[in-house]
């Protein structure tokens, strides 16, 4: 069996054939996906600041954060920013010098529907996601539970230190689909193919760009943490609100999710954690070790490594990158 149905429905590349495989996609038919997308999308766009530096970057990440706005990438030189059409005046307003800036998605309903297949093999990606602890095929365990009780299927094996994490963000199904392919190619390789399986249905049931797990906050809008800030060190901006894509809790308030990765990464030496470009955070990772982020984008074929990287560790993200290729 090879991984052909790997952007077809959640997990469902866990076990259908080729002749299951369909790759069709479109904005309306049998996807299960609602029109209230165009509803709740209808005014919003993603914009490109061009930047002149770290300092333009840093100014960038504070305004998002005050006005909470979803950063998609964010470097010395640009940033992709989805907000709704109305505040990007605002936006503007709040920095301290212009930027100049650019529409790059006009229509935000529209790629949000046509990112769904036109015909699922199942509704309910949930009942396809259970059995995925107990699929020997790829998976030989279950590191922990989610915080809605589902299991954070893994296959650990004892030949490499190495553990390859993917699936931290919910709306990040190219780095699941990449890990799986992963696990396919490179049975050497320890996986967490889903670390947030409950953020990753949540994308596919509810809201298509949802980034974080769905543990209560103590604010009933504002639910879900932000498990890679919590389990990898990555250091959020100062003063992060409950509602911001970057919240991680405080104390007994860590993820579930971030606390079984973190018990299973502690029994190897290497670690690489697979995620897409979003939250504000992206240019402050701090590397604990030989951990390693390393930055997947959905909406683009290209590997990014975290800006203050370390030269010790190059060689070997190269190494795994060459893997990847």
């Amino acid at each position: 069996m090879r991984l052909v149905s790997w952007l077809v429905t959640p997990l469902s590349w866990l076990w259908f054939s080729d002749e299951d495989s369909v790759a069709e996609y479109a904005p309306f038919g049998d996807s299960g996906v609602e029109s209230s997308y165009f509803d709740r999308f209808s005014n919003e766009v993603v914009v490109e600041f061009t930047l002149s530096g770290s300092r333009d970057s840093r100014v960038i990440s504070e305004t998002a954060l005050t006005l909470l706005s979803d950063v998609w990438v964010l470097s010395p030189d640009r940033a992709l920013i989805r907000l709704d059409r109305a505040q990007l005046e605002d936006f503007q307003r709040l920095l301290p010098s212009p930027l100049p800036v650019t529409t790059v998605i006009g229509d935000i309903p529209r790629a949000v529907v046509t990112s769904y297949p036109l015909t699922r093999k199942s509704k309910d990606p949930r009942r396809e996601f259970l059995p995925f602890a107990e699929t020997q095929a790829l998976a030989n365990m279950s590191i922990g539970s989610s915080w809605e009780g589902l299991p954070i299927g893994a296959r650990l094996t004892s030949d490499t230190d190495l553990l390859v994490v993917c699936g931290l963000q919910g709306r990040e199904w190219a780095s699941v689909a990449l890990c799986l392919q992963l696990m396919e190619e490179h049975p050497e390789l320890s996986i967490v193919p889903v670390a947030n399986p409950d953020g990753y249905i949540y994308s596919w049931e509810t809201d298509r760009l949802w980034v974080k797990n769905r543990q209560p906050t103590g604010i009933n809008l504002c639910p879900g943490h932000d498990i890679a800030t919590a389990a990898f060190d990555i250091e959020p901006p100062s003063s992060v609100p409950p509602c911001s894509d970057d919240w991680a809790g405080r104390g007994r308030q860590t993820p579930l999710e971030a606390r079984a990765i973190r018990d299973v990464a502690a029994r190897f030496s290497r670690l690489v954690a697979i995620q897409g470009l979003s939250g504000s955070s992206n240019t402050q990772v701090s590397l604990r070790g030989n951990w390693t982020v390393l930055s997947v984008p959905d909406f683009g074929m290209g590997y990014l490594l975290p800006k203050r990287h370390i030269d010790a560790n190059y060689q070997e993200i190269m190494a795994v990158l060459q893997k990847l290729l």
